[in-house]
Formats: C-alpha cells, structure tokens, sequence
C-alpha cells in the first residue's frame, strides 16, 4: 500500500460524519480564523526569535536550529491550510453541506475539515491541475504530521533538557506556542496520523543529523551539545533523540483517535436525541 493511504481508517468510516467537523459556514469559519491567527502568531513568534538571537549566534546557525525550523514549517502549514480553507469556503458557500461516497474520499475531505466536494475534479481526473492539487494537499498533510511532532519533541526537549533558571517569559514564546497553535489545529481539523509517515520523521532527523554534524566541521562546533558524537554515551542521546520523535509520533496519533471517537459518541448521542423525539412526536399525533 501507498504512503498516503489511509490505512488507520476502515473504508466505511472515510465518510463518517464524526471525520467532519464543520458542516457549516459559521463553524467552518472557526477553522479558518484559527489558521489565519496562527501563521500570522508563527511569523510574529519567528520575528521575535530572530531579533533576540541574531546578535547572539551565527547567522547561519538561527535558520538550522530546531525551534526555527518548526517555525519556519508552522508558517508554510498554516499557510497552504489556510488557503485550501478559503478554496472550500468558495466551493461551499451556495450548500452548507455535500456528501460525497466513500469511493470518492480524498486527502482534501479530511485536510479541510468537512466533506469535499470534488464533483467538479473528478470530470477530468487525469489533468495535470488536479494531480498537482493532489500533491499540494498530501504535502500539506505530511506537513501537518511533521509539525505536531517536530513542535511537541522540540518543547519537551528544550523544557526536560535544556532549560536552566531562571525563568523568562520569552521561553514561552518560543518553547510553548507553536505546540499550543499545532495541537488546536489538530483538535480542529480531520486529517490523520498514519503509522507508516513515521518514515519522514526519521528521514528528517537523519537529515538533521547530517547537517549539524556538517555544521560542526566548518565551525568546529555543535548546535546542541547532546549532539557531540565524541561523548561516550553519544549513541544513547541519539536513540533517545528518535525515540522522542516517536513517542510525540505517536502521541498525535492518539490524539487523533480520541478527537475522532469523541465525535463518534457526540454524533451518537445526537442521533439518539433525534430518534427519542421522533418517537414522542408520533405519540403525540
């Protein structure tokens, strides 16, 4: 099976009304505001890092340090999120609601937060504007994904490792809001953790790995020091460093089941409430 199918969901729920939040224009606002607050939050927060530590460290070192790059990433997501956001808006705003068959799920159904309408698209599937549509929406998922995890590692990381009092509020800033923008984001939408898109957090991290330590040859220094390899438990950082990334990974993962089954039971109970009343109303008549 593909990367980008989506193999944590059974057919018969691709389609479920508890995948789709926002079935109409005023509650899909919601997830538009949200988007658009938080990349202009991502570039003020990503500002504010660059002028407290341009004077402080090597030009070059602000734009490969791990905070900075969740930034810079948090800034494209919600950038790409926001636009597809006001492209359904349009589709949408003659029919608060279109349901689609399961046999015509895409990744735009769950990245938009409500049911797709891709009636239009499907006419000519095969056209080069729809595939390149396709790649823009699985990037921007694979991106969502990556930015959960990268934000949540990185918080945790700076906070249980790296932080020495005293306290300031600027460490917030640039250590709690990106996870706090990414996580409502995730509560929000409908796009899901797949198990098998760990594979790019790992590429990114030997990546990562790769320039930190091509950073150290020209400069003779390390970005972090748990990334000096001549440490004798260097390897035992490295393999906490993965399994950190793995365990915020899979703490997306979690969150998006229990964000979906909490719809699941709210659907439920909203559909039993409609059952009871029906079966007062024909008694009364």
């Amino acid at each position: 099976m593909g990367l980008f199918k989506f193999q944590s969901l059974k057919k018969k729920d691709l389609t479920s009304p508890s995948l789709h939040l926002f079935k109409s224009h005023r509650l899909f606002s919601i997830l538009f505001l949200w988007r658009f607050l938080s990349f202009i939050l991502c570039i003020i927060a990503f500002v504010f890092s660059a002028l407290h530590e341009w004077h402080t460290i090597p030009h070059g070192e602000f734009f490969i340090r791990l905070t900075n790059v969740c930034t810079m990433l948090l800034i494209i997501y919600f950038l790409m999120a926001s636009l597809f956001s006001i492209k359904d808006y349009k589709r949408k705003r003659d029919s608060l609601f279109i349901s689609i068959p399961a046999s015509d799920t895409t990744t735009e159904s769950l990245l938009y937060g409500m049911d797709y309408d891709d009636t239009e698209d499907s006419l000519n599937a095969s056209s080069p504007r729809k595939d390149k549509a396709e790649i823009r929406h699985k990037i921007t998922w694979v991106l969502f994904e990556f930015c959960f995890t990268a934000c949540v590692f990185v918080d945790v990381l700076f906070w249980v490792l790296m932080y020495t009092p005293p306290f300031h509020w600027t460490y917030v800033i640039m250590y709690g809001v990106n996870g706090f923008l990414i996580t409502i984001e995730l509560l929000l939408n409908s796009l899901v953790f797949v198990p098998v898109h760990i594979i790019f957090i790992w590429i990114f991290l030997i990546i990562y790995g790769i320039v930190a330590y091509a950073y150290h040859e020209f400069t003779h220094t390390w970005l972090y020091l748990f990334l000096d390899v001549d440490k004798s438990k260097a390897i035992v950082y490295y393999a906490l460093l993965a399994l950190g990334a793995t365990g915020a990974f899979i703490l997306g993962y979690i969150l998006v089941k229990l964000r979906d089954k909490s719809k699941q039971i709210k659907l439920y109970r909203q559909q039993r409430a409609a059952e009871v009343e029906d079966e007062d109303g024909d008694f009364a008549f």
